[in-house]
């Protein structure tokens, strides 16, 4: 599962090719399905307001930045729907208020000392109980039976929130991509 956000009216620095005219799928040649797909990532490396996206794991901690740091203009609602893919618009204007808040926090390189401090965090959480084996090390389940896969038979494992990475440049990214939306759907 990911997040997938478009541009709703996206600053178009080239002209879309004509090859992604097609769709992707109904292209038999391997081939030409090959020169869709690098010219696909080209334009969309030349317009960057047209699309971004994470997947879940990346997304979440991506948007709790964000909304940190853009609390102010932004409403509960629009915080909460961007915790959830179900297609809710950010208007240019939001966009925009949202930029005069990041732009500068990534001016302060604000992002890069988040990043330290997060990761910081997450390095220093304690092992858990592993819920696979309820501790034990070992399974006897319909899925396992001997050693715990989730825990590799020590018992314990590291907390979920470990599997949620947060990166600086993934902020940088994101902000590139807002400047050039003009606003955005989250799907």
């Amino acid at each position: 599962m990911g997040f997938d956000v478009y541009g709703i009216s996206p600053k178009e620095n080239t002209p879309k090719p004509e090859i992604l005219s097609k769709r992707v799928w109904e292209i038999k040649d391997k081939d030409e399905k090959d020169a869709w797909f690098k010219a696909d990532d080209k334009w969309e490396e030349e317009n960057p307001g047209v699309y971004f996206r994470n997947n879940v794991w990346w997304w979440r901690p991506l948007w709790d930045y964000v909304t940190e740091v853009c609390e102010d203009v932004m409403s509960d609602a629009d915080i909460r729907a961007g915790h959830s893919n179900s297609g809710v618009e950010i208007s240019a204007e939001k966009v925009d208020e949202m930029l005069s808040k990041l732009v500068p926090d990534l001016a302060f390189e604000n992002h890069i000392k988040y990043e330290k401090e997060y990761q910081a965090k997450l390095d220093a959480m304690p092992l858990i109980k592993c819920d696979l084996c309820n501790g034990t090390g070992i399974r006897d389940d319909a899925h396992v039976k001997g050693e715990c896969n989730g825990c590799q038979g020590k018992g314990e494992r590291k907390s979920w929130d470990t599997h949620y990475p947060f990166s600086h440049k993934n902020v940088e990214s994101f902000v590139n991509f807002l400047s050039e939306s003009g606003g955005i759907t989250i799907s």
